[in-house]
């Protein structure tokens, strides 16, 4: 038998069946319809998967990225809050020194006296966090302790600043205009010649014109009664604020290290780990203040 006669022969039994009534016919139909189901659902579960298969991808992506911005937040939060440590002893030592003319005596005063006029601000990296919240695609995350803990940990950012932000407004800025017995620039310009160098020494050409004194100091526009400021209670109170401003903004600082290294363990539960290399920080090693502009000059 050919081929042309066996094509002929199954058309004609396709046809028989198309045509037909009887069992024949519906079988015929239920398979093409068993087919075209088939089909379709195998359509939709090969999506379904590639689809599934790209929100884990991108749920990857976000959580190293967060997990990136975390381990640099901590970096530098490290640094942020030893240096505002630094000031509020400063701020201490020289509240101390009103109750206690022995500690006037310290070689430290004049950095005591300078150093807490300085202020330094620095606010975590959210970026990827925002953009989890802000675009929806907090839901990519199959984990739900973590899509919470990503939440509180944007809440728990945000109180904290607008903490340090208020003890700006309420303590740090009004004690910068209490008193007029401390002048920052003659204390820098004292605190230089005991150390026996010129500001010209101590500073680069670049940053020399941003002071208010001159590379060599022939003499001073006034002088700076290291005893009449420890009788002057508007230096007291000045000195008081400054400590209550950089003590409380130390312990907001330590709060945001705190609120990233939850999520970083939740981070870490997940399987996900920085893989931005970090330096670490010796706070020890902060604290010696390099001479640099002031808020107070």
């Amino acid at each position: 038998m050919s081929v042309d006669t066996d094509q002929e022969t199954t058309s004609s039994r396709l046809d028989a069946i198309r045509a037909g009534p009887g069992p024949k016919r519906f079988a015929w139909l239920l398979s093409e319809f068993v087919v075209v189901v088939m089909g379709v659902l195998v359509a939709i579960t090969i999506d379904g998967w590639w689809s599934d298969r790209q929100d884990r991808d991108r749920e990857t992506v976000y959580l190293q990225q967060l997990a990136n911005d975390l381990a640099r937040s901590e970096e530098e939060l490290v640094e942020v809050s030893a240096r505002i440590r630094g000031l509020a002893v400063s701020a201490a030592n020289v509240t101390k020194a009103f109750w206690d003319p022995a500690l006037r005596e310290r070689p430290e005063l004049l950095n005591d006296l300078i150093n807490p006029h300085r202020s330094t601000r620095y606010l975590p990296i959210t970026g990827t966090a925002e953009a989890l919240v802000n675009s929806g695609n907090i839901d990519l995350l199959q984990s739900a302790p973590l899509r919470s803990g990503v939440i509180e940990y944007l809440e728990d950012v945000e109180a904290a600043v607008r903490n340090i932000e208020r003890f700006d407004e309420t303590y740090y800025r009004p004690a910068r205009f209490l008193g007029t017995a401390v002048s920052v620039p003659i204390l820098t310009v004292k605190r230089l010649e005991a150390e026996g160098v010129t500001p010209a020494d101590a500073l680069s050409e670049e940053s020399l014109p941003l002071f208010p004194f001159p590379g060599r100091i022939e003499s001073k526009p006034f002088e700076v009664d290291l005893e009449a400021i420890f009788e002057d209670r508007g230096v007291f109170e000045r000195y008081h604020n400054l400590l209550v401003a950089h003590r409380n903004q130390h312990y907001r600082y330590e709060e945001l290290r705190e609120y990233g290294r939850r999520l970083l363990a939740l981070l870490a539960e997940a399987g996900i780990e920085p893989t931005v290399s970090t330096q670490p920080v010796d706070p020890a090693g902060i604290g010696a203040m390099p001479i640099e502009p002031t808020d107070a000059g």
